[in-house]
């Protein structure tokens, strides 16, 4: 992220061995493996102005998000865990939090006696621009609870945690409210009544839960948010206050209607949580094509999810006001064969338009995609759309062209080898749309062929999808990843990995 003065603010992870550019030890724990989390600021010039770490010697950290607050501070999402304070623990194990070296968990404030896993912190951590100090933290845990009111638990580890937010994506709205989209498994567990000490048991179609309790500062805040009959592969957001003092609102993003079965094969993903000017939030999840059916978006009576990937639009209230679908047709054997997948989205206030990115894939021979009844000539090619702000209907397209026709050359605008990574930003300002993308050769661009076995560059169009420009900075290397772009004035900003074999 970027400040108004035009600094950067990035977020690293690093195992062992890695050096800043001076050539000293990013950490003293650097013979470790574990991977570490890296918060570093830096000039507009490139300068390194300060960096903090976040690194624990017994697991690796989970943090793959900062945002910023206002133009203040910076707020990180954090998974972590504190070494294990029972006897049987023999290795000392340590945490290195932010200019602290810890060796006890009294750092931290502690969960109920009767909750005794207080070594599992998911974190909300808010840092000032100024010299990286801690402003405010905020330590949750969340937990299950039934419907007489107790809490789900286990034998030997007390109170059973969702467990599922390692990865929760999270943003700030232009209030400070704090938007959370979690990964959900509301279903997975229900009271086992003839079983002794409460154990539970795995029943993804039933289910005794009635509530998730996050408890905030060791149960100082005790915030109950609403569960619902729900597919063990769905999302929920939840929108906090800016310091967690109340839960505003909540929603899962599929309705109930949609289930789970075992014997589907379905995953689904996030691929981003953005929020424009307005607080309106554009949610892009993934889903891979089995079962063949449509998932009904929650408390809309017209917005389904049909295949791979969409854009839902949500009013500050977390009600969808919208969707983005690219559909494909069928193979006769009712599978579909070709897919648009979406990975963020830009704003651009100037003409009130919407923006999204992505690839298309699969064989072209079964599948024509179209958006609205209008077909796109998009198959097998990185590509973004320009939508009307308002109504969403289509306004224009680009893509960089692929003359490739097996699956192995196709372009693409993400790395499924990283699932951390942030996909390939792109941002578009005077009639200027600038995206970073990967490619494997056979790549047209105004009318050149780029041949590289494996590539990344910077492709230009106008708002009419025209192509402009084209800047390679190939390394030929299948491990090259690109991550976000910042436009600061008339200076562009790109961050990535470049891997020479």
């Amino acid at each position: 992220v970027q400040d108004h003065d035009g600094n950067v603010y990035i977020l690293g992870q690093f195992i062992g061995g890695a050096k800043w550019v001076d050539g000293t030890d990013i950490l003293p724990f650097s013979a470790h493996r574990n991977r570490c989390a890296i918060i570093a600021k830096f000039t507009p010039q490139g300068e390194m102005v300060w960096h903090k770490e976040l690194y624990s010697s017994y697991t690796d950290i989970e943090a793959y998000t900062i945002r910023m607050v206002g133009d203040t501070a910076l707020m990180l999402y954090a998974w972590f865990m504190f070494p294990f304070d029972y006897d049987f623990v023999i290795e000392k194990n340590e945490l290195y939090y932010f200019d602290t070296l810890l060796t006890t968990s009294e750092r931290f404030p502690k969960s109920p006696d009767s909750l005794q896993t207080p070594n599992l912190y998911y974190s909300l951590i808010t840092l000032g621009l100024e010299n990286g100090n801690i402003i405010e933290e905020h330590f949750l845990t969340l937990n299950y609870v039934k419907n007489d009111g107790s809490m789900l638990r286990d034998k030997y580890y007390g109170y059973l945690s969702t467990n599922h937010g390692i990865r929760v994506s999270f943003n700030v709205d232009n209030e400070g409210n704090i938007l959370l989209a979690r990964h959900t498994n509301d279903l997975m567990y229900e009271l086992c009544d003839t079983c002794p000490d409460g154990l539970y048991y795995w029943s993804p179609n039933e289910g005794n839960l009635s509530t998730m309790r996050l408890m905030v500062d060791g149960a100082t805040k005790q915030l109950d948010v609403p569960l619902e009959p729900s597919s063990l592969w769905n999302w929920q957001i939840i929108k906090l206050s800016p310091h967690l003092d109340s839960v505003i609102a909540s929603t899962y993003v599929f309705d109930s209607t949609w289930r789970y079965s075992p014997n589907e094969n379905i995953s689904l993903i996030l691929h981003s949580i953005d929020i424009d000017a307005n607080n309106n939030i554009y949610l892009i999840p993934f889903r891979s094509q089995n079962p063949p059916d449509r998932m009904p978006v929650k408390n809309s009576d017209t917005l389904t999810m049909d295949w791979y990937s969409c854009m839902i639009r949500y009013n500050s209230e977390l009600i969808p006001t919208g969707l983005v679908q690219v559909t494909a047709l069928h193979t006769p054997e009712g599978y579909c064969v070709g897919s648009l997948t979406f990975i963020n989205t830009y704003y651009d206030s100037e003409t009130n338009s919407l923006f999204l990115n992505g690839t298309s894939g699969r064989d072209p021979q079964y599948t024509t995609l179209s958006y609205n009844g209008e077909a796109l000539n998009l198959m097998n090619n990185a590509c973004w759309l320009r939508l009307n702000a308002d109504d969403l209907s289509l306004v224009s397209y680009g893509k960089a062209r692929s003359a490739g026709t097996r699956s192995y050359e196709r372009t693409y605008l993400y790395s499924d080898k990283y699932s951390w990574s942030h996909n390939g930003s792109f941002v578009t300002k005077n009639n200027r749309v600038f995206c970073q993308v990967e490619y494997q050769r056979n790549i047209l661009f105004e009318d050149n062929q780029i041949s590289n076995p494996y590539g990344m560059g910077l492709f230009v169009w106008d708002y009419d999808g025209h192509e402009l420009e084209y800047i390679d900075y190939n390394s030929n290397s299948d491990h090259n990843q690109q991550a976000y772009i910042f436009l600061k004035d008339s200076n562009l900003f790109l961050s990535g990995t470049l891997t020479a074999s």
